[in-house]
Order: C-alpha cells, then structure tokens, then sequence
C-alpha cells in the first residue's frame, strides 16, 4: 500500500525490454516508468528496472523471481512513496 496506492501510470517500456532464454529458464530485464505522490500529494515522475526470471513449469511459464529498482531522483522531503 505504501507504493502501488501511490502510483499511477506504471508501465514497462517494451520496445527497451532484454529477453532470453534457454531451455525451461527466460529472463527479462526492462525498464519501467511511473508516477509517485511528494507529501504535498503531487506526482512525480519515477523510473526504474525491472529484472524478472521465468521457469517454465508444467507447460506454464512462471515467475519464480522478481526486482525493481529504481532511479535514483532528486531528494523529495517527506516523500509519500518510499520505493
């Protein structure tokens, strides 16, 4: 709730998406763009990357890992959104 309930607009930039894979294991990594709250409740552009790892499992294809990181930005004071 500290996060996703203060974002808006979060998406995966696909046309800039890696991906491989090899045998029964794909990954992704990707970048990512959002917006996020400031204490004054207004939004900020936030970016990011995502890695993720896949395992196929069963003939389903599962996400058996996941990080997101994000772009260090300016220092906003009493930041709404942590992450």
């Amino acid at each position: 709730q500290n996060i996703w309930g203060c974002t808006r607009s979060f998406h995966f930039i696909d046309d800039e998406a890696h991906i491989d894979s090899h045998d029964d294991l794909a990954w992704i990594a990707s970048p990512w763009l959002s917006q996020g709250r400031d204490e004054r409740g207004n939004w900020y552009d936030r970016h990011g990357r995502c890695t993720l790892v896949l395992a196929r499992q069963g003939g389903k294809w599962l996400c058996v890992h996941s990080h997101f990181s994000r772009q260090p930005t300016p220092q906003l004071r009493g930041s709404a959104t942590p992450a």
